[in-house]
């Protein structure tokens, strides 16, 4: 079973902390639920109406959104590398 530890390395993450975050946002979660993004955010971070976001969560409730296309080509490479599919040509 492929774990979301390995899909998703959180080495990339290590030495980060609340001081070292550039880009913060006060986000409400709506009554239903949905969440609104500021503009200047999804400027920085090219988001589009329509965009698939993850969102990622760990026992020390920290959060991340990473872009769905992101995570897919991780881990179909992930898969790849374990021999499971072939890869894929880069469209």
């Amino acid at each position: 079973m492929i774990s979301m530890k390995n899909m998703y390395s959180m080495k990339s993450m290590k030495g980060v902390n609340e001081e070292s975050m550039k880009i913060k946002a006060n986000i409400v979660v709506g009554e239903n639920g949905e969440i609104t993004l500021p503009e200047d955010f999804l400027r920085t971070f090219k988001l589009s109406p329509g965009d698939k976001l993850i969102v990622l969560g760990d026992e020390n409730a920290r959060i991340a959104m990473k872009k769905y296309d992101f995570v897919l080509h991780k881990a179909l490479n992930l898969l790849a590398e374990m021999g499971l599919i072939e890869r894929r040509m880069e469209e």
